[in-house]
């Protein structure tokens, strides 16, 4: 099969009776720049690769289920979008864990501490030093990781 001569609508068409080279060549024209976005949204070259071959599977699994003027470049776009929104929210609630251990600082036992007289020791302001580092790089990273879903939002809307 020579790339690029045959329409996206014949491949789909001869996709509806299962000819893999039809697959193939729409695999090979798509996935790139399906994975390039993925990828410029999510941050991880796994996650993408994920995502894209997740909508491949299912317009593979799909193909007798579609419509004649089904347009395979809009489902496929649609689909990476929805499932990179997905992938972003899976990511938050499986950070919710930080987020909770963050609270859990504010503790009322953990307020009294606070305000006990603080002990000019060496040992416990280093560890002090980093465990408050510790904090801030994970608050830092869930700051990181909404803000990203709103913007993917926003462009959604």
């Amino acid at each position: 099969m020579s790339r690029n001569l045959i329409s996206d609508q014949e491949l789909t068409d001869r996709l509806y009776f299962s000819d893999k080279d039809a697959f193939d060549e729409l695999y090979h024209r798509y996935w790139y720049t399906l994975y390039a976005y993925s990828l410029k949204k999510l941050y991880s070259s796994e996650d993408a690769s994920k995502v894209v071959r997740d909508v491949f599977l299912d317009l593979w699994a799909k193909r007798q289920t579609r419509p004649l003027d089904f347009s395979v470049s809009q489902f496929l776009y649609t689909e990476v979008r929805r499932t990179v929104v997905s992938a972003v929210n899976q990511k938050l609630i499986s950070d919710h864990c930080i987020v909770e251990e963050l609270i859990s600082d504010f503790s009322t036992e953990a307020l009294l501490q606070s305000k006990l007289p603080v002990k000019k020791n060496k040992i416990s302001s280093a560890t002090h030093h980093q465990t408050n580092q510790n904090k801030e790089s994970k608050f830092s990273s869930i700051f990181n990781v909404k803000w990203l879903r709103q913007g993917l939002v926003a462009k959604l809307n």
